[in-house]
């Protein structure tokens, strides 16, 4: 399943556990999209508290649809993930997403 390259911004919840992360990624149109979830669901380098933060980390995603210049994609699966704003399908480009 590939993977969505996504900014951790801030931890959003440190009082219960898991903590919960707020990532943000841009996508193909501009619009910066924010998904806040427990930070098991990312990928990528292993976060603490500590973690300096701006960094980048992943999640997992499905393609629906791919162009030479844009990727149509779902952040519903596997994990349920929506952005903030009830968004799980959004176009973003190809370098954005990793095997």
């Amino acid at each position: 399943m590939p993977n969505l390259r996504v900014l951790a911004i801030r931890w959003a919840d440190t009082d219960q556990f898991p903590f919960v992360l707020e990532t943000e990624v841009t996508d193909a149109d501009g619009v910066r999209r924010s998904i806040v979830d427990k930070e098991p669901i990312f990928g990528g380098p292993e976060l603490s508290l500590d973690t300096v933060l701006p960094t980048e980390i992943l999640l997992e995603c499905e393609v629906l649809t791919r162009t030479p210049d844009r990727v149509r994609i779902t952040i519903d699966l596997p994990h349920g993930v929506l952005t903030s704003d009830g968004t799980a399908d959004f176009d973003v480009h190809p370098d954005q997403l990793t095997d």
